[in-house]
């Protein structure tokens, strides 16, 4: 018998569809917590009789909690969360590579200068959100189309890989010059 045996870790393998099943279950229960938690407490009945009615009740600091604060907060975290998903896949998808991320496209540091650049010139938050949106399209774009001028031969996603790192760098220098 194998004296080691004992010591080896026994792996068991879960099901990703009870794994996602689990997580679609996990998600109406921490979007109500979050409803229920905060700075201004919210009791369990104060939220049912708001979604009840979806009006105003006596106590209309309920209703703009609920109402104004914290399911715009909620809605647009599960949307974000579910985009940033839906970018990680299609990314993990070209690459295949589980470990892959966005600087490896150039996207970071294009974004990142956007925002820089916009913040320097002192322009409003939703102005530096656009051009840090723009950026990193672009350096996206820079990327693939300095990947396409050097993939002649040889490897398309190492080539695309290279290309992203040159992209990276140059605007990670114009971050530099710009601070």
């Amino acid at each position: 018998m194998d004296k080691t045996a004992a010591f080896r870790p026994r792996h068991t393998r879960r099901s990703p569809r009870l794994v996602f099943a689990l997580l679609c279950a996990a998600l109406p229960v921490l979007m109500l917590l979050s409803v229920l938690w905060g700075r201004y407490p919210v009791t369990l009945m104060e939220f049912w009789v708001w979604f009840r009615t979806l009006a105003a009740p006596a106590d209309a600091t309920v209703y703009h909690v609920i109402a104004d604060i914290r399911l715009p907060r909620i809605a647009a975290a599960v949307v974000v969360g579910m985009a940033l998903s839906a970018a990680g896949s299609a990314y993990q998808g070209v690459f295949r590579n589980p470990m892959v991320s966005p600087d490896i496209l150039g996207a970071s540091a294009g974004a990142g200068f956007g925002a820089s650049l916009a913040i320097l010139w002192g322009w409003p938050a939703f102005w530096v959100q656009q051009l840090s949106f723009g950026f990193g399209l672009a350096a996206v774009a820079a990327t693939g189309t300095l990947s396409s001028f050097a993939s002649s031969r040889g490897s398309k996603t190492l080539v695309l890989i290279l290309s992203g790192m040159v992209v990276a760098a140059m605007f990670n220098a114009m971050i530099s010059i710009a601070k």
